[in-house]
């Protein structure tokens, strides 16, 4: 919502991204937790912030109080729920995301949600190699990727299902993810909220690489 309305991010290139992430948000949130978000999508917060807010440090204050109880909230309790993850079928992807899952229940320093971000990066790597095969996916780039460039294999991938400017969404999503990690593993002021959201992001790269690898029936 900040990076919109300051200049950064197209509303048509993170409108559909936002409206499923408040939606993911909303079902993940226990019920005792107060999230108030009157913005459906990106163009009603559009609407809001050129009627009402016309400098870009209202629009930050605006967004950060909206969000505060409910981070406030969150903040307080004594842990973050684990929900349990469908198996992706890739053992060593499966068995690291268990891992990621009961390293945050034992969290409790900075450095510790810093692993996590480790963690997290592994675990998409992981995936990466399970997807990739050099004899058919090329990189956008032409450069072939090491065994660990998750970012090139990833989006070799995707590309080689989802080709053209119409699906740059598509291929978008498992980048986001893997920045999230490796900002949470660099950071020194890492907060379990942030290890809890970097999870959630990982996890939604396997499931979306999943559902790209083997499409359901029907």
């Amino acid at each position: 919502m900040i990076s919109v309305a300051t200049g950064g991010e197209r509303i048509q290139d993170t409108n559909d991204y936002y409206v499923a992430r408040e939606a993911r948000i909303r079902d993940a949130l226990p019920s005792e937790v107060q999230y108030v978000n009157p913005h459906a999508d990106l163009w009603h917060w559009y609407h809001h912030w050129k009627d009402n807010l016309a400098s870009y440090a209202e629009r930050r204050k605006y967004v950060r109080m909206l969000f505060a109880p409910a981070i406030g909230s969150l903040a307080r309790r004594p842990s973050l729920p684990i929900r349990q993850r469908e198996s992706t079928g890739w053992e060593r992807v499966d068995r690291a995301m268990a891992k990621v899952g009961a390293q945050l229940e034992t969290a409790s320093a900075e450095e510790d949600f810093q692993a996590i971000g480790l963690l997290c990066r592994e675990v998409i790597i992981s995936l990466a190699q399970a997807v990739y095969d050099p004899a058919i996916h090329e990189s956008l780039d032409g450069t072939k990727p090491s065994l660990t460039d998750a970012n090139r294999m990833l989006e070799a991938f995707i590309l080689h299902v989802f080709p053209g400017e119409s699906f740059k969404e598509v291929r978008a999503h498992h980048r986001a993810s893997l920045a999230l990690a490796l900002n949470l593993q660099h950071r020194r002021t890492a907060t379990r909220q942030l290890a809890a959201l970097c999870i959630e992001a990982t996890a939604s790269t396997c499931a979306v690489v999943s559902i790209i690898a083997r499409p359901p029936a029907g």
